[in-house]
């Protein structure tokens, strides 16, 4: 990354839209509190439990993904219907099975 947006001091790449991240210095979100534990012991330390954590985090993300999507009206198409349509884009969402596969 090495870009960083004067307005919110976002790191960018060279290439991404200027104002994508604040636009242009219109948007102005408040500080996160500091992280709570445990999962600022996950985050910063360097244990096996840490290690573990890190190894994984992308998983753990993905299992979670479309938990945030929410509707506030139903689209109605002829024929076939997206998992989600926002901003008359369609979202699709391809999952497996939440079953175990053997030996992993």
């Amino acid at each position: 990354m090495d870009e960083k947006c004067v307005h919110c001091k976002v790191f960018k790449w060279e290439e991404e839209t200027a104002g994508m991240c604040c636009s242009g210095g219109k948007v102005s979100l408040p500080l996160l509190d500091e992280t709570e534990e445990p999962l600022k012991s996950l985050l910063l330390h360097d244990s096996e439990e840490s290690r573990r954590y890190l190894n994984r985090i992308r998983k753990y993300n993905s299992c979670f993904e479309m938990t945030s999507y929410s509707v506030d009206r139903k689209v109605i198409m002829p024929g076939f219907f997206p998992t989600f349509n926002i901003q008359g884009q369609q979202v699709y969402h391809k999952i497996g099975s939440l079953l175990l596969v053997a030996n992993q």
